[in-house]
């Protein structure tokens, strides 16, 4: 969210992202007393959602993110570095007023990751998902980040029912075909994708068929064009986080 007096910055994707969003933003920099950004806000921990935080955050004035994302920022920072995190962070919701908007930050329980935020430019009517929506392409299914496919599912119905048909919908991955934007239909689609998801594993192992078969299949049915030479994420991985989910084989319950 761009305005004359106020910047607001929904993740900062990587640290060589985080220096062309700094040159694109100069201009703003140049007109304001304040810090190049009023706000920055995190979605959830991954590297291609906080990686330029390190970049980003000295040059920012707020900086917010859900609980369980910093902590997740900290576990998984890689040979016991400090990662760049946000110096305020909110459990169930958080909000704010900058120049003539809202902006409001809701958690819903763990879904993609288990610090997922949502983000509502309430005078826009813009909401920013983060990775809870994959526009019709393979998800990553974050389980040892503490994602849940059950409540994912629910969560996308909450969400398909707080906001409306003309609210846009900012998307954290997508089909090049399809973008990163769209309605609410979009929600329900990503829904639909988990609820086949869930219930594909479920019959597989009711059948006796083990993980490792069932990590053989490449296309999920109904949802075959999901599944692309062009994306880089497998369908495997998300029928073994679907399985440990159902079996108990998550961070909270294994043994």
């Amino acid at each position: 969210m761009l305005r004359d007096d106020a910047l607001a910055i929904v993740d900062t994707q990587y640290p060589q992202t985080a220096d062309a969003t700094t040159a694109a933003f100069e201009s703003h920099a140049e007109k304001s007393s304040t810090p190049l950004i009023d706000l920055l806000i995190n979605t959830h921990h991954h590297g291609d959602h906080t990686g330029g935080n390190a970049k980003l955050l000295d040059r920012s004035n707020r900086s917010v993110a859900h609980a369980e994302c910093v902590r997740l920022q900290r576990v998984t920072a890689e040979d016991g570095a400090t990662p760049a995190t946000a110096a305020t962070t909110f459990d169930d919701a958080w909000s704010t007023d900058l120049a003539d908007e809202t902006i409001s930050l809701n958690h819903d329980g763990p879904a993609h990751t288990g610090g997922d935020a949502t983000i509502f430019f309430e005078n826009a009517n813009v909401v920013h998902t983060g990775d809870l929506v994959f526009n019709r392409v393979i998800p990553f299914i974050d389980v040892d980040g503490g994602a849940l496919v059950e409540n994912w599912i629910t969560t996308l119905e909450t969400l398909h029912d707080r906001y409306d048909d003309d609210t846009l919908f900012i998307f954290g991955h997508g089909h090049p075909d399809h973008g990163l934007t769209g309605s609410r239909a979009g929600l329900h689609r990503m829904r639909d994708y988990l609820t086949a998801l869930d219930e594909f594993v479920r019959a597989k192992r009711a059948n006796g068929v083990t993980v490792e078969e069932m990590k053989k299949e490449t296309n999920l049915p109904g949802f075959e064009a999901y599944s692309s030479e062009d994306w880089p994420l497998p369908l495997a991985q998300n029928l073994e986080a679907v399985y440990r989910e159902q079996t108990g084989d998550t961070p909270a319950t294994a043994s």
